[in-house]
């Protein structure tokens, strides 16, 4: 009894420890997943989380369980990882689970990652900003001065930058772009006809400066001379300065010699703003009483000193309505006098003995007008030829409406006195307050009145009349 007892017992060890296989029925070792191909072999031993199959008895794999990912390849799924997305954002989170954190991400517009203006579309704001992600954050990399302080306006300074990336340069600067001029704060006249425009650009990280300087007047049109034009023709702080001042760059007005020590302006005077169409503005007074040099009478009391000087140049209307000691003060500013009655009729007499302001010299200017020689006489000429009636009117200096209306001085280069008969009546002087009025105007309606001695037009020192008008004299050239 106990031999058959332990041979059974031998019998059972042995099934058990070497034939269990023989246990497990032919479908289980082809499908059963913990027996496939053999008893006890399970196919997810050593491979957690993964879902396997059995076909045919060999161990085939189906994937990870849900939440879990294989990263090496081995199928043993052990990275736990919450699918969000098939593309990374910047967050700090496996977003598609391929154990990698933020890689590969877009980076978004540089506005919204660096907090810039949409405004800001220099390079220095865009396309030159570095963006990275780093610790589930945007990281910008700004070129160096721009947002150093994230982007406020303390990073502004006055430079070729937008410092702030908010769409505005130089903000810190409240002039920067605006246009200038090389004069700017200059007393007048500035740098006159040199002065040149530009704009304010940086001169410091807080501070502009005038991109415009200053010409050269010896490479503008019409050089360094100076006219008689209210402007700074030559750019040294003067405008229409006279021979008095020195230098080598005054006024030279159109004058003719007619003595040894002895020049007439060619033109009746001209204010410096006159043109064709106007006579320009404001009166010759520039002395009161005191102030004024010897000889010379003093503006009338609460006068306003406007200073205007007195021109002798073609094309301009003439100076009329003046007082004769506005002539007197203006032609002495300028270093001439007013003309002596004499020196008028000398003037008009030209080279020979002349009734008349008339060219040419000779028998022409010792006879009347006619069709050939004519001035600015109401009886000679009509201002106005295209309106009924006789026309009269004052015209432009030495005008070419005029035949031959000049004093003909042959012996000279600058030998044309023009208007020495007509247009204006002219203011000359014979004594203290004694100031005949020559040469007739375009009022003058018999042409006796305009010969080149009739004097018996007398003013005193505050008489103006709209058809008078002056020249000035010189005791030497005044272009020298």
């Amino acid at each position: 009894m106990k031999n058959f007892f332990y041979l059974s017992t031998l019998i059972l060890m042995f099934i058990s420890n070497n034939s269990f296989s023989q246990m497990c029925s032919s479908y289980e070792l082809q499908h059963d997943v913990l027996n496939c191909g053999t008893c006890e072999n399970d196919c997810s031993v050593g491979s957690d989380n993964s879902i396997w199959s059995c076909n045919m008895g060999s161990c085939e794999s189906q994937g990870c369980q849900a939440g879990f990912y294989d990263l090496d390849g081995d199928n043993s799924y052990k990275y736990a990882c919450d699918f969000l997305s098939n593309e990374e954002i910047c967050n700090g989170v496996d977003d598609n689970c391929d154990g990698l954190i933020d890689n590969g991400v877009v980076p978004p517009p540089t506005s919204l990652a660096c907090n810039t203006s949409l405004s800001a579309t220099s390079a220095e704001c865009t396309s030159n900003v570095g963006v990275s992600c780093n610790g589930g954050n945007w990281e910008c990399t700004f070129p160096a001065g721009v947002c150093t302080n994230g982007c406020s306006s303390d990073d502004e300074i006055c430079d070729l930058l937008d410092n702030d990336c908010d769409g505005s340069i130089n903000e810190n600067v409240a002039n920067y772009g605006l246009a200038c001029r090389s004069d700017d704060g200059l007393a007048l006249p500035g740098h006159g006809r040199c002065a040149t425009t530009g704009v304010f650009e940086c001169d410091s990280p807080s501070t502009t400066i005038c991109s415009a300087t200053k010409a050269n007047c010896a490479d503008l049109p019409g050089g360094c001379t100076e006219i008689c034009d209210n402007v700074d023709n030559d750019c040294d702080g003067l405008i229409d300065e006279s021979y008095l001042v020195g230098g080598s760059h005054f006024i030279k007005p159109d004058v003719t010699q007619i003595a040894n020590d002895l020049w007439m302006f060619s033109f009746e005077a001209s204010r410096p703003d006159a043109t064709l169409s106007q006579p320009g503005f404001g009166n010759g007074y520039h002395c009161v009483s005191g102030d004024c040099p010897a000889g010379i009478p003093p503006a009338p009391t609460d006068t306003v000193l406007d200073q205007t000087i007195a021109c002798s140049a073609f094309d301009r209307l003439p100076w009329a309505g003046v007082t004769p000691i506005e002539v007197e003060q203006a032609c002495q500013a300028i270093g001439g006098f007013v003309c002596d009655t004499s020196d008028y009729q000398t003037a008009c007499d030209s080279e020979s003995s002349c009734q008349w302001g008339y060219s040419p010299s000779g028998a022409a200017c010792q006879s009347s007008f006619t069709q050939f020689k004519f001035c600015n006489l109401a009886v000679s000429f009509d201002f106005d030829p295209a309106t009924g009636g006789l026309q009269s009117g004052v015209l432009d200096v030495g005008s070419p409406q005029l035949a031959n209306c000049y004093a003909d001085w042959l012996i000279q280069s600058d030998s044309d006195i023009f208007d020495l008969t007509g247009n204006l009546r002219e203011i000359t002087k014979t004594g203290n307050d004694v100031y005949p009025l020559m040469g007739g105007s375009y009022h003058t309606e018999v042409e006796a009145g305009a010969t080149c001695n009739f004097d018996f037009m007398v003013s005193n020192q505050s008489y103006s009349a709209q058809d008078v008008g002056f020249r000035c004299c010189f005791n030497q050239d005044p272009r020298l």
